[in-house]
Parts: C-alpha cells; sequence; structure tokens
C-alpha cells in the first residue's frame, strides 16, 4: 500500500508550478515494493494561445530514476499542436528513451480526440489515442 502527495500552485503572469512525491510506501520504495519513490517538479507557462512545461524526476532511493522533459502546446480555434523533448540519463545508451515526442488535438462537439508519439526503448513505440466527452475538470 502506498500514495503520493503533491501541489500545484499558480505563481502569477501566467506561470503555474507543482511538485509532488510520488510511490510512497511503507518500504520506502525499496525492495519488495514495485515502484521506486520519486520527486516531481514541474512549471508551465501558459500565455494566450501558447503554453510552455518543463518537468523534472528524481528518485529518492536510486538516482539514476531520473528525467527531464520540456515541450509546449499552440492552440488555434478548435486544433491543438504539441511538440516536447524527454531525457533520461540512465537509458540514453537504449536508443529511444530520449527523444522528440508529439501530439495533436481537435474538439468536435464536446469531443475531445487526442493523439500523443512517444518512443519506448529501441524495442516500441507508444502511439495513444483519447476520447474525453463533456467538460474537462481541469482546463490547460
Amino acid at each position: 500500500m502506498g500514495g503520493s502527495v503533491g501541489t500545484v500552485q499558480d505563481a502569477g503572469n501566467g506561470v503555474t508550478v507543482g511538485a509532488a512525491i510520488q510511490h510512497l510506501s511503507p518500504g520506502g520504495g525499496g525492495p519488495g515494493t514495485i515502484l521506486p519513490a520519486l520527486v516531481r517538479m514541474s512549471a508551465a507557462w501558459s500565455g494566450g494561445p501558447a503554453t510552455l512545461v518543463a518537468d523534472g524526476v528524481f528518485g529518492l532511493q536510486d538516482a539514476s530514476q531520473r528525467w527531464l522533459a520540456a515541450g509546449g502546446e499552440a492552440r488555434a480555434g478548435r486544433l491543438s499542436l504539441r511538440a516536447g523533448y524527454k531525457y533520461m540519463p540512465a537509458l540514453a545508451s537504449v536508443g529511444g528513451f530520449k527523444g522528440v515526442t508529439a501530439g495533436a488535438g481537435v474538439v468536435l462537439r464536446g469531443l475531445d480526440i487526442d493523439y500523443a508519439y512517444q518512443p519506448v526503448g529501441s524495442l516500441a513505440t507508444s502511439h495513444r489515442i483519447s476520447l474525453v466527452y463533456g467538460r474537462r475538470a481541469v482546463t490547460p
């Protein structure tokens, strides 16, 4: 059994910052636990039709569990285009765990359709499609 705790704060001028400790468990993320305990820190700026985001993740027990990511989104009417870059130092020698990510979305009559592309090592590439109907609980 475990959990996570975090906060998101509006820093003003379109800037939002957040921090979280994830995968807390009685074992402290050590041997016998499935997920490593992580500290995540993020910052985002949103101005008009554009959003920029930076994210850093650091392992509490295992220094190799860390990565950095940055990306952006541009919106024009009902269409959104996204691009980013992810870098995982511990897996730099495994092709695909770093590099460009991309996505797109469209809103049609209350239905959000989103697509995302992300490389997942030299074994696979992830393609995700999501459909959300109705109002979003959180708006970007």
